[in-house]
């Protein structure tokens, strides 16, 4: 399966994805931007970033998607997720919907005119049961999209309401 965007063509079999629990990533900036470079990835997920509301850690060509865990009772950040995409690759943020003990960073990937993947970046929240619920509003709002993406065709200019 391909996509073109501007100047490329991906091929969804050679898109190269990493995932990591990175117990913060602003102290450790560098080294992730290295990895990323170094194995050439177009897609970095990681658990518990640490970042707190407007602080964010950006790489190079990359675009930043992310979900800070805000946490009142204490002054050090903790938890959040997030979602590095290469800017060249078509793709949109999709709204998290209220989880009890999950967090999450969901994205749309455009991979053909007709088709979409959504990638997470989930992390389960320590001394928590996991939910059952929070899944199911994450497999909900990944299959809206799926169908806005795939199933719905589109609305010629000027039909809506006829």
């Amino acid at each position: 399966m391909f996509f073109r965007n501007r100047n490329s063509i991906i091929n969804l079999h050679s898109l190269r994805v990493g995932f990591w629990n990175a117990s913060g990533i602003r102290r450790q900036l560098a080294e992730i931007i290295k990895f990323v470079s170094d194995h050439d990835l177009d897609l970095f997920l990681i658990q518990e970033t640490f970042l707190q509301p407007g602080i964010n850690a950006e790489i190079p060509n990359f675009k930043l998607y992310k979900n800070d865990r805000i946490n009142i009772r204490s002054i050090c950040a903790r938890g959040g997720t997030c979602i590095y995409i290469k800017n060249a690759l078509v793709h949109h943020q999709i709204p998290t919907p209220t989880l009890t003990s999950t967090e999450a960073t969901i994205i749309n990937l455009k991979i053909t005119k007709d088709i979409s993947i959504a990638l997470i970046s989930i992390y389960c929240l320590p001394g928590r049961e996991s939910s059952i619920n929070d899944i199911e509003k994450l497999q909900k709002c990944t299959i809206t999209s799926f169908s806005r993406a795939i199933l719905t065709p589109p609305i010629p200019h000027g039909t809506i309401g006829k």
